[in-house]
């Protein structure tokens, strides 16, 4: 219904974002359902992008989570990272298909969207340190956050300068669930680094930083169980043949 050409769809989404009208798009279901083409559409839009595939998603999408897609609180944000050549040799943004970038190319830029009333978003580095970073007190990068109000033209910028501080155990549990994650999509994706990290290892992290009895968290502590069985089968089923 209505138009189908995506081109025109992408040109009828920006000219109504100008106006403060965004656009969020939902997955139901199966079939014909092409959720690359939602999310780039939903990211024309200045919206987000889910899937619902069961009533806790539906019930933390449309309720719990509305009205980090609802009301915009910042428009264009993106972060810039200025790494200091001084303390970091080599780094790598996890989750991204780019290798070991060295510091010929130090600054990087990641554009983040529109933020909604409540929402964050989280970015993960993967350091190799130039010299003893623990002994040395200095800027290991300097972070920018640029953003807009919404509907206005003005950018405004705040600026970071992030030191080296290693915590493992003690470090918040937002950053702990969020390393267990990472290490998963390495896991999964099978990549060199994963040989690194063992499945024991994931579901130790998870069962120490995941809530059992949040729904959502006890799910991924269940994703993590069943990727196990999944890998493992398939790695000794292949060293059949």
């Amino acid at each position: 219904m209505g138009i189908s050409n995506e081109k025109e769809l992408v040109t009828l989404i920006e000219q109504e974002k100008q106006k403060g009208i965004y656009l969020t798009c939902l997955g139901v279901g199966s079939g014909n359902y092409k959720d690359s083409k939602l999310s780039v559409l939903a990211q024309k839009g200045n919206g987000n992008f889910s899937y619902i595939d069961n009533e806790q998603e539906a019930e933390r999408v449309l309720v719990t989570d509305l009205t980090k897609t609802l009301f915009t609180v910042a428009d264009n944000v993106y972060l810039s990272m200025n790494f200091n050549p001084g303390k970091v040799k080599a780094y790598r943004l996890l989750g991204y298909e780019n290798a070991n970038t060295t510091m010929k190319d130090s600054v990087i830029q990641l554009k983040g969207g529109e933020i909604g009333s409540g929402h964050s978003l989280m970015a993960i580095f993967e350091l190799i340190s130039a010299d003893d970073m623990a002994n040395n007190n200095d800027w290991t990068a300097k972070l920018q956050v640029h953003y807009r109000q919404p509907l206005l033209s003005k950018q405004y910028s705040t600026s970071y300068l992030p030191r080296y501080r290693y915590c493992n155990k003690n470090a918040d549990s937002s950053l702990r669930k969020a390393a267990c994650v990472v290490m998963l999509g390495i896991k999964l994706k099978d990549a060199e680094d994963s040989k690194d990290i063992s499945w024991r290892s994931i579901q130790k992290l998870a069962g120490s930083c995941f809530d059992k009895d949040k729904f959502l968290e006890k799910e991924f502590i269940q994703l993590v169980g069943k990727a196990k069985k999944m890998y493992t089968h398939r790695r000794k089923y292949a060293s059949d043949y």
